[in-house]
């Protein structure tokens, strides 16, 4: 069971890479830059979209941009 420092935390953590991600345009960037692994990074952004309820960024094989909710963060 979390505490609500510990959630408060995890969804810092969250939307701070989410920045990362924006500003490098780069999941594996901002993964290496955070020090974490692509794949935890991406699963992190998917748990704060749902948590939101919106899609923050917009994917595609070349870059990812954020979406017009993702540009209010």
């Amino acid at each position: 069971m979390f505490t609500v420092v510990e959630m408060v935390n995890s969804m810092i953590d969250k939307v701070v890479y989410f920045l990362y991600v924006v500003r490098t345009g780069s999941f594996s960037d901002a993964a290496r830059q955070y020090g974490i692994s692509a794949s935890a990074g991406s699963r992190w952004i998917i748990e704060l979209e749902e948590k939101m309820g919106v899609s923050l960024l917009k994917r595609s094989t070349r870059k990812v941009v954020p979406t017009s909710r993702g540009k209010t963060i």
